[in-house]
């Protein structure tokens, strides 16, 4: 904001997930534009409108001064290059009577130029809507400074503002009163709303807690692994992902059902299992190479284990040694939904760390 005068600012968006709040709140603050492309089919027409607007500037270096008129809250102190498809606006404040002059310089065409408007000769609008224009864009200015480092003293700037203009703001509201009672008795209820998600975003986005829907959900459960005696300092964390996902058009594979799969003897059996069994490499040893594999399969109809990969690794000495121990995993107690034995897809991650 302090420096528009040395430089142009312009906001980019991309996708249907973009948080419109911040790239246009920066749009604003720089005095720029926001262009947001939410497919890729759009976004060659939303460059071909950047460029446009980009080529045709009318006045750069842009600087202004009041003469013979005392002039306070002059909004923007700086102000970035003009340009075809946007005007110049400057808004402010003044004490006394309507006077002198205000002068705009900049250079155009390579040449510097200026213009002097005398104010005593300007039309004077009738009403009061002028006012509540500069009210408003102080006030979201303000907003804009108070979101990114809240301050005390400017919301109580905000909040001034808002009373004395009659406007409405994150800190005050108007009140609404009604004859009609809703809620005999004053009880409030609370309404959970569902937002939908992003075009092309799948539920895998929701994640972090334990959520029912519609059957598909998997536990994810996270075991430590030591070079050292490893079922005492076992950990698990718990992690859910909603989604259910298709091997072939004839077997599903489910990621939540009634009856999760299990390891014969139950979580406590599988880390021992892993615990006795996982051979920290030598080679990743001496390297201090360490961290989390998450290791995924799935448990077949019969308990095997199969479809067995590396979902996010950290090296290959650590991640093949991971696939070995899973795929040597003795059969287990498939799951089932209804019933009905499925094939269910499983998580494993198993972190490496040097003692």
């Amino acid at each position: 904001r302090n420096n528009l005068n040395q430089a142009n600012f312009f906001s980019f968006g991309i996708g249907t997930g973009v948080n419109r709040y911040i790239i246009e709140g920066m749009a604003h603050v720089g005095y720029g534009e926001a262009f947001i492309a939410e497919s890729q089919q759009a976004a060659g027409a939303v460059a071909h409108r950047f460029v446009d607007y980009i080529s045709n500037p009318s006045l750069t270096n842009i600087s202004y001064q009041f003469k013979g008129l005392e002039a306070y809250d002059v909004v923007p102190e700086y102000i970035p290059d003009l340009f075809a498809n946007r005007p110049l606006i400057i808004s402010g404040k003044y004490k006394g009577t309507a006077q002198g002059s205000l002068l705009v310089t900049g250079i155009s065409g390579g040449e510097k130029t200026g213009e002097v408007i005398k104010i005593s000769s300007a039309n004077k609008a009738k009403g009061n809507a002028l006012k509540y224009l500069w009210a408003r864009e102080k006030i979201r200015l303000l907003a804009d400074y108070n979101n990114l480092r809240h301050d005390a003293d400017t919301r109580n700037e905000i909040i001034a503002l808002s009373l004395k203009y009659n406007l409405l703001t994150e800190f005050t509201s108007f009140l609404a009163i009604d004859d009609k009672i809703v809620n005999p008795g004053g009880n409030q209820q609370s309404v959970k709303q569902p937002l939908p998600l992003p075009i092309g975003v799948s539920n895998m986005a929701v994640s972090g807690e334990l959520i029912i829907v519609e059957d598909d959900m998997e536990i994810n459960e996270e075991l430590v692994v030591y070079d050292s005696e490893l079922a005492e300092d076992s950990e698990i964390e718990f992690d859910i992902v909603l989604e259910e996902e298709e091997v072939d058009d004839h077997i599903p594979v489910f990621f939540v059902v009634e009856d999760m799969p299990e390891f014969p003897g139950g979580q406590q059996a599988m880390m021992s299992y892993i615990g006795q069994n996982l051979r920290y490499p030598v080679k990743a040893q001496e390297c201090g190479i360490q961290g989390t594999i998450y290791i995924t399969f799935s448990v077949d109809v019969d308990g095997s284990i199969t479809d067995v990969k590396v979902a996010r690794g950290v090296d290959p000495m650590l991640d093949a040694e991971a696939i070995r121990i899973v795929k040597s995993m003795p059969k287990w107690k498939p799951g089932s939904q209804r019933g009905k034995k499925v094939k269910v897809s499983y998580t494993v991650p198993i972190r490496f760390v040097l003692s």
